[in-house]
Formats: structure tokens, sequence, C-alpha cells
């Protein structure tokens, strides 16, 4: 239920102020990247770099990282499989109706495991200007 209050005030507030711009949700994004980073033993420097060529590399690490922020974001489970419900994904947007095109087309991406996938459909968000890097990975979330 907390999660559902927080995406609210998250997605509604900056719609009511019209503050609604990249800027913002880029500087709150990048503010939050490091536990995602750190559990994937990343540096700042390799997760930037990733940003500014909108790219996760092939790697393990990258695998991991992209995975945590695919959770967060409710696009995969814990268990790696993703959700087919797009309504859900806690991608912020200022263009639903793009973003559900996009999320349609990049659920569909699949590797070779589940941290393969994740970072596969991270980048289709990333090359398609529908998603900045990323989200910490909070073990108080939960998504089913």
């Amino acid at each position: 239920m907390k999660i559902y209050v927080l995406c609210a005030v998250l997605f509604f507030t900056p719609t009511v102020f019209g503050i609604y711009s990249s800027a913002i949700w880029d500087a709150l994004l990048h503010a939050n990247e490091e536990p995602c980073g750190r559990s994937a033993g990343l540096s700042e420097e390799s997760i930037e770099s990733s940003r500014r060529a909108r790219y996760l590399p092939e790697s393990p690490e990258m695998n991991v990282f992209a995975f945590c922020v695919i959770r967060v974001l409710n696009i995969m489970s814990k268990d790696g499989k993703v959700n087919p419900d797009i309504g859900s994904y806690l991608v912020p947007t200022n263009t639903p109706d793009i973003t559900k095109v996009i999320s349609e087309k990049c659920r569909t991406h699949v590797g070779v495991d589940a941290g393969d996938t994740a970072r596969t459909i991270l980048n289709c968000y990333l090359q398609a200007d529908q998603l900045v890097i990323s989200l910490p990975s909070d073990a108080q979330l939960t998504f089913n």
C-alpha cells in the first residue's frame, strides 16, 4: 500500500506544480543510482559513461545493475519474470502514450538469463530516450 501512495505522490505532485521536466527527473534518478551501482560492484565513472552513451555494455556487473534498476521500476520481478502489466511500470515520463508504446516493445526483449534480459530491456528504454538510469534497489519495496 505504501508503494502506491509513494507512486501517486511522485507522479502527480510534479504534474500539479508543472515541474515535470527531464532535468528534474535526471537529477532525481542520478542521485539515487548509487545503491544499484554499489550492489553490482560498478564505479560511478562506469555508470556515468553508460549514462552518456545511453547504453549498458554487456558484462556481469552491468547485468546486476540493470536487474536492480528494472526490479525497482516494476518491469521485472525478483524471480526474473517480465511483468506483463505495463500500466504498473514505474517509468517516470511526461509522455505516457509514447512510454506505453515503448514499454510494449521493450518488455519483449529477451537475454540469456534474467540479468541479461534486464540489461537489454533497460538499453531499449535508454535508446528510445524514455528512461534515464537509474533507481535504487530498496529492500522495503516488493513487487509481484
